[in-house]
């Protein structure tokens, strides 16, 4: 979970400002289950945190009712078990590990939707498996 922890720390865009090392170990360690690690010859080369949610906090995500830069909002999310992962943050070497992360989720968790914001928050992406969204 370290080696984890340090990759995320170090490679997140602006987490040094936002939070310190010791949150985002206790975030990870205490949400295994939305935890995704991509390994490359025994180095990370990709890291992500998403949450299941539901149809419900999916629209709210996209009409701007839900804040996910305040954390009461993402232990809220975090509580859900909806079929729709949103991605609260991915870090990666490239779009080859960015697609084996998304392949892993769907495999085991089979979502309807996938969701993430871009760098800035400011577009909502969804990607839709199954049907309408």
């Amino acid at each position: 979970m370290n080696s984890l922890c340090d990759f995320v720390y170090t490679k997140y865009p602006g987490a040094k400002e936002t939070v310190d090392r010791q949150q985002i170990e206790n975030l990870l360690r205490n949400n295994k289950e939305n935890t995704l690690k991509i390994e490359c010859h025994g180095d990370i080369v990709g890291a992500g945190f998403y949450v299941r949610i539901t149809d419900e906090s999916l629209f709210k995500l996209r009409v701007g009712l839900i804040d996910i830069t305040h954390p009461d909002e993402i232990l809220k999310l975090l509580k859900e078990s909806g079929n729709n992962i949103h991605f609260l943050f991915a870090i990666s070497d490239g779009q080859k590990t960015i697609l084996k992360g998304i392949r892993e989720v769907m495999r085991i968790h089979n979502p309807r939707t996938i969701s993430w914001f871009n760098k800035d928050m400011t577009k909502l992406n969804i990607f839709n498996l199954k049907g309408r969204v």
